[in-house]
């Protein structure tokens, strides 16, 4: 039997591109397969691992601030605090008290400030216990109490208000005993500075405070 071949129709190009395109708007979104939320997660984790991190904006910096210089009221609290000795083997503080005066009992130290005081004159010197100097010159003239001064104020105050004496006369009958000094002391101020301008033998004001001796001073000219 002999079968006979029909030719098939040749295709048209637009229509082949026309099929195709209706094939591909026939695909759904949906049908496109999904990455997994799970896999999704560990990528961003790894990218996250793997970017520098970056300092939080609102993470601040402490710095530890140097404490502040004393102040000067502070040094000086901290000075009164400080225990000079005084005569003897007495520790005296350097502070004032309600009376401005040690509560022990003085005992005879007159010769230990006679030599405390030759000493300091012989070869003045800044770093000497200028409470200890004072308080020789208010034994050596003679002017102490029961108790001395404990203070450097205490003491100043108590020569500035007693110690009426010329310098010159001072110096000059130092060593000639307690009534040798008591005959150079006058009653008052205004007495010794009326003697000062009648005599002029004041003693000269550089020497006198190069040893120590200014609290004697007195203003006798204007």
């Amino acid at each position: 039997m002999t079968r006979s071949t029909t030719p098939s129709a040749p295709v048209n190009p637009d229509s082949a591109a026309n099929d195709l395109a209706e094939e591909l708007s026939a695909l759904s979104v949906s049908s496109i397969p999904s990455i997994p939320t799970k896999a999704r997660e560990s990528r961003r984790q790894k990218a996250r691992a793997r970017a520098p991190e970056r300092p939080s904006s609102a993470a601040t910096t402490t710095t530890t601030l140097p404490s502040p210089p004393s102040s000067p009221k502070n040094k000086k609290r901290k000075h009164a605090r400080k225990i000079e000795p005084g005569l003897g083997s007495r520790p005296i503080v350097d502070d004032v008290s309600e009376s401005g005066f040690s509560s022990e009992p003085l005992d005879d130290g007159y010769d230990e400030a006679v030599q405390y005081l030759n000493s300091f004159l012989t070869n003045p010197d800044d770093s000497v216990n200028r409470l200890t100097l004072l308080q020789s010159m208010i034994i050596e003239l003679g002017l102490a109490g029961s108790a001395l001064p404990a203070s450097l104020t205490a003491a100043r105050a108590h020569l500035k208000s007693r110690a009426f004496v010329n310098i010159r006369d001072y110096l000059a009958a130092r060593g000639q005993g307690p009534d040798a000094l008591k005959d150079v002391l006058y009653p008052s101020r205004a007495a010794l500075v009326k003697d000062i301008r009648r005599k002029r033998n004041q003693a000269s004001k550089q020497w006198v405070k190069q040893h120590g001796l200014n609290v004697l001073l007195v203003q006798c000219f204007h």
